[in-house]
């Protein structure tokens, strides 16, 4: 998907998740939505922000790759990952950690959409 389809398409996306986020089945849509592709759309976000020296780059939490992600994701259910509950936390260990930026609502809303979406690495395929 290409960043400017994603990013014309991400407020409408913000808006459905944001409705249906304390519902705890999916929400009505998802499969409407364009498909998120991990290859080009989760991993880069994962890599340049997660995956780094002195965070999850090996010990307990290795994130660099992609078994290393997947430990931390239930397919369909993003309030079941601990991925993404640690990328939206505000009060708990918030991810990435200061003096990192947080990710942006677009970075995780494309995490949660993806994870949403049964959390395929193979882009659909």
């Amino acid at each position: 998907m290409s960043r400017l389809h994603f990013g014309i398409l991400s407020t409408g996306i913000v808006a459905l998740l944001l409705a249906t986020s304390a519902c705890q089945h999916d929400p009505v849509g998802v499969d409407q939505q364009p498909t998120v592709c991990y290859q080009t759309d989760v991993k880069p976000i994962i890599q340049n922000n997660c995956a780094k020296s002195g965070c999850h780059a090996g010990g307990e939490i290795d994130l660099r790759s992609d078994a290393g992600i997947l430990r931390h994701v239930t397919p369909g259910k993003p309030f079941e990952s601990s991925l993404y509950n640690a990328i939206t936390s505000t009060w708990i260990n918030p991810m990435p950690p200061s003096p990192n930026p947080p990710l942006t609502q677009e970075q995780r809303t494309i995490i949660q959409l993806w994870i949403l979406q049964g959390a395929d690495t193979n882009c659909g395929s």
